[in-house]
């Protein structure tokens, strides 16, 4: 099993695999309430976020880590930009 990086080392890492995979590098946080998903393909997204976005990132990224899995995805891209969250299981299966 590996280890789970750091919020720092993770976040590189998924900056690399987006610049690796044609996709813009730079990553913004958005989380339920700043998203309005309006089809499969089209979502509207809240920009610019809000300023407390990055801090709620680290700090579920941290409560996944306690819990032994957390995912970063992608949401949309927007221009030159990503929008990403943070997610865990917040519930045993």
């Amino acid at each position: 099993m590996n280890a789970i990086p750091d919020f720092a080392d993770a976040l590189a890492q998924f900056r690399r695999f987006l610049f690796e995979n044609g996709h813009p590098a730079d990553v913004f946080w958005v989380f339920r309430d700043d998203v309005w998903k309006r089809s499969p393909t089209h979502v509207l997204v809240r920009y610019p976020p809000d300023t407390q976005n990055l801090a709620l990132a680290q700090k579920v990224f941290a409560e996944g880590c306690e819990r032994g899995v957390v995912e970063v995805p992608a949401i949309a891209t927007t221009g030159e930009k990503v929008a990403a969250t943070v997610w865990f299981p917040r519930y045993p299966p």
